[in-house]
């Protein structure tokens, strides 16, 4: 495996992935924002409490996200 550096430019996210191949990196990367994006529409449906990119993009944990989303409460 290699360690792939994923720049987004839309956001300046920064992603470091391990993976086999660069295709790989990506499929890996675009399954990560699939599951960020569901777990965002969850609180929002949940919670009414609307996550912005960057609350996703600086939670390290699903401690962090949970402690985000407390906050907004």
């Amino acid at each position: 495996n290699r360690l792939y550096i994923i720049m987004d430019v839309m956001t300046n996210g920064i992603y470091f992935i391990e993976a086999r191949s660069p295709i790989e990196a990506f499929g890996i990367l675009a399954s990560r924002l699939d599951e960020a994006m569901r777990a965002g529409q969850m609180v929002d449906e949940e919670y009414d409490i609307t996550l912005k990119g960057d609350d996703i993009k600086n939670a390290n944990t699903v401690e962090d996200l949970f402690n985000t989303v407390k906050s907004k409460m």
